[in-house]
């Protein structure tokens, strides 16, 4: 899932969709479009840890929209 939001998008997402501190840490890189393999180098986590964070990004921010809010 390719993650490409405006700035006051993403603003809203994190005030809204309560992420967690692991999943905060790699929204600066989603937002920038960093390769998944290269966030977790950066963050030095493994691939598959930083597809389960992405995927509960993506859970919580589908979730917050089909809420209609």
């Amino acid at each position: 899932m390719v993650m490409r939001f405006y700035k006051d998008e993403w603003e809203t997402f994190i005030e809204h969709c309560g992420f967690t501190d692991d999943e905060m840490e790699i929204i600066p890189y989603l937002r920038r479009g960093w390769a998944c393999v290269d966030i977790a180098e950066e963050l030095n986590i493994s691939v598959s840890t930083l597809k389960r964070r992405r995927s509960r990004i993506g859970k919580k921010i589908v979730r917050y929209i089909s809420s209609g809010k």
